[in-house]
């Protein structure tokens, strides 16, 4: 990257407390049959508190309602300013209630289309804070979230805005989706003190568990007093399919985009990776197969941080 970008603000709701991961607890519980991860209780209260607050979002997918929270916590300056909040599920809850009335009834509701349509994510944020600028929505599977930061660099080097909001929800705590996940069989089935684990390689069984968060950051080219990290490159690639959901064994998308984020970077620089470890067998085995092989042998000065 010719110029760096700035994070100079973020927002976050989560299952996690605002410290993180904790070492003494698992944020997953038992719900019906289902091992799931929802948020806190007082987040709970605060998206109840929020749907009162006015008609439109008492009718909103529980997936918008968590990106206006998460929203609200940036100081969004002065200046044009774009959104782009990704989510790979959408809008989940209302999309399987509408379509249950529609089963049931055979009249579909009024709200049904623009309350399911992926970009109210982005424009809602966008109504809710004041922002007239660009607001869209999209989604890329797991790499939803940080394909927004890739759009968000794109319009910020073009001088098209000042700053963006970047970021990705999802609340897929539903009956279908969840079910979607099981008939992959990749979802956890033993309840434990931690039922997902994540870069385990000694499981026995696929350890997936599903859970509700979502999180903005304020991208800009400007240093300011807020700022909290910079990002110095970024790096995507394609590699062909075998299957819907297949991952090539010698991971050559993944290596592929990490060589051409580091650019002329040093692998001896590299602190930390944060692993796409989803708690299969099959994905975090190869997860760490790719690392290894893309640091040849320095994998040894890494700490290896699962981000699943």
């Amino acid at each position: 990257m010719k110029n760096p970008i700035y994070i100079n603000g973020s927002g976050v709701v989560s299952p996690l407390s605002s410290a993180g991961f904790s070492s003494d607890s698992s944020a997953i519980l038992v719900s019906g049959n289902d091992l799931v991860a929802p948020i806190s209780d007082l987040h709970d209260v605060r998206i109840k508190e929020l749907q009162a607050e006015s008609k439109w979002y008492s009718q909103l997918d529980r997936s918008v309602l968590l990106a206006i929270l998460a929203a609200r916590e940036i100081k969004v300056p002065v200046g044009k300013t774009g959104i782009n909040i990704g989510s790979s599920r959408g809008a989940t809850r209302v999309w399987e209630e509408s379509y249950t009335r529609f089963r049931e009834s055979g009249i579909a509701t009024t709200q049904s289309s623009p309350l399911t349509t992926l970009g109210n994510i982005s424009t809602w944020i966008a109504q809710d804070l004041g922002v007239d600028a660009t607001a869209f929505s999209h989604s890329i599977t797991c790499a939803t979230a940080s394909h927004a930061i890739l759009n968000a660099i794109a319009w910020i080097e073009s001088d098209m805005v000042d700053q963006f909001i970047v970021g990705g929800s999802e609340a897929p705590l539903t009956p279908f989706t969840i079910a979607q996940m099981k008939a992959l069989r990749i979802y956890a089935t033993q309840e434990s003190t931690y039922p997902c684990k994540a870069l385990d390689l000694d499981k026995t069984g696929n350890t997936m568990v599903l859970g509700e968060a979502a999180a903005c950051y304020l991208l800009s080219r400007k240093v300011t007093e807020n700022t909290q990290a910079k990002i110095i490159g970024y790096g995507a690639a394609i590699e062909k399919l075998s299957s819907a959901t297949s991952v090539s064994m010698n991971g050559q998308c993944l290596q592929e985009s990490m060589k051409r984020a580091m650019g002329d970077i040093a692998l001896e620089e590299v602190d930390a990776i944060v692993t796409h470890s989803p708690g299969t067998i099959k994905g975090d085995m190869l997860s760490l197969l790719q690392y290894k092989r893309f640091l040849e042998m320095t994998i040894q000065h890494c700490v290896i941080i699962n981000g699943s």
